[in-house]
Formats: C-alpha cells, structure tokens, sequence
C-alpha cells in the first residue's frame, strides 16, 4: 500500500471516528435537554440531570445525577435522587413508531417524603397527573400530537437499594425503599408517550415511598403504645 493511500485510510477512519464521537455527544446533549424540559414542565419542580452516557451501537443509555427539586413549600434540597439510571434500548425498534426498551434499572435512589397528610411527592405527582391524564395518548396541555411522534414499550422497569428520608415536623427517619418492579408498560394500549412512562414510573416511586414510611411510623407508634401500656403496668 502506497503512502499516499495509507494516508487518505487513515484521515477516513479518523473523520469516521470524530463523527462518531460528536454524534455520541451530540445525541447525549439532546437526551439531556429533553428529560430536564420534560420533567420540569410535568412535575413543576426544577429538573436537573448531570450526565447522560450513550452506546450508540449497543443501544444504552446511562442517566446520572437526574434530580427532581421540591414544589414550593418544601425545604428539602430535592424529592427524588437518581444515583444511576440504565436504559437499554431494542435497535431495531429505534426508528420505529413505538420504541421498545428492553430494560430501564435504576440503582441506589434517594428520595425524600416531607409532609405528612399533605407530602411532596403527592404536590408532584398531582401536578403529573393533572399534566397527563391517565389513558390520554394526547401531550400535556392538550395539544394534538406531532406528525409522526413515537411511543414507548418498556419491558422492564426495576428500581433496587433506594433510600428514603422521611422528614415529618421536627423528626426525620431514614428507612430502605422497597424495590420497585414493573413490567410491560404500554403493552395493552399499543405504547405510551414518553410523559405516561414518566407519570408510571414516579407513581411507582410514590407509593413505594410513601407506604414505607407509612409502616415506619406505625411501627413506632406501636411501640410506643406498648411501652406505655408497660409503664402503666409496672406503677400501679
């Protein structure tokens, strides 16, 4: 091979590289842009996302720091901490009307309950819901869908090792999130928009959340009411 032609490969596997490169990039600025305006227009909080990683060829998608802020009233620093967030993506499926996600994982979320008849997580997932009617198929705000706009399938929805604050008056616990695990969202309805998934997928987070502060502070009220009965016992 001549040196003129080992030259003119090389520039091309290096254009071919950077081109690469920069769609990585530019895709993971894309992705970030998107799931901050998204989720700050749904929940009405501040939505910030740290980092976003992207396998073009092995369709991955790895979200970092995503951090959902407290609505108005609340003095913790944010209502949801994503540690890491994994999505893998079926490629066939990526120019497709209904996209198909194989998996999404989230692993070691943090979360933060602040209230007790009236908590945060139930301000923003009211303003979710009243953002995305359940069975809608239209975009928040009722405007008609785009030409063209895509659905999602998502087979596997798993969120593992959570923590959850639990800020009530003066007192605060910290106690383990149960793992979540959904399957199948929107198969029975043919795909769901990418703001269904979302109000699925903090729903989820809601309950899990709150139930579990829920029996920790049953249990303590529990044992309060028996050391009191015990107390009454040992003095008569």
């Amino acid at each position: 091979m001549s040196t003129r032609a080992s030259i003119v490969i090389g520039a091309i596997v290096a254009a071919g590289l950077l081109l690469f490169i920069a769609t990585n990039l530019w895709l993971g600025t894309l992705v970030q842009t998107a799931i901050v305006e998204t989720g700050s227009r749904l929940t009405k909080t501040t939505v910030t996302l740290e980092n976003v990683r992207i396998g073009l060829l092995r369709g991955l998608v790895q979200l970092e720091g995503l951090e959902i802020g407290n609505p108005p009233g609340f003095t913790a620093p944010y209502a949801v901490r994503l540690g890491t967030a994994r999505v893998r993506l079926d490629l066939l499926t990526s120019l497709s009307d209904t996209v198909v996600i194989d998996e999404i994982l989230v692993e070691a979320p943090d979360v933060t309950v602040e209230g007790l008849s009236t908590n945060n997580l139930g301000v923003i997932q009211d303003n979710v819901t009243a953002a995305v009617p359940a069975g809608s198929s239209k975009p928040p705000d009722d405007k008609p869908a785009a030409p063209g706009s895509r659905k999602l399938l998502i087979k596997k929805f798993s969120l593992t090792n959570g923590r959850v604050t639990a800020n009530v008056g003066n007192q605060s616990l910290r106690i383990g999130l149960p793992d979540i695990h959904l399957t199948d969202i929107g198969k029975e309805t043919g795909g769901v928009t990418p703001e269904q998934a979302f109000s699925a997928a903090f729903s989820a987070i809601t309950r899990s959340a709150t139930g579990a502060m829920t029996d920790q502070t049953d249990q303590a009220g529990d044992a309060a009411r028996k050391a009191a009965e015990l107390r009454k016992k040992l003095f008569k």
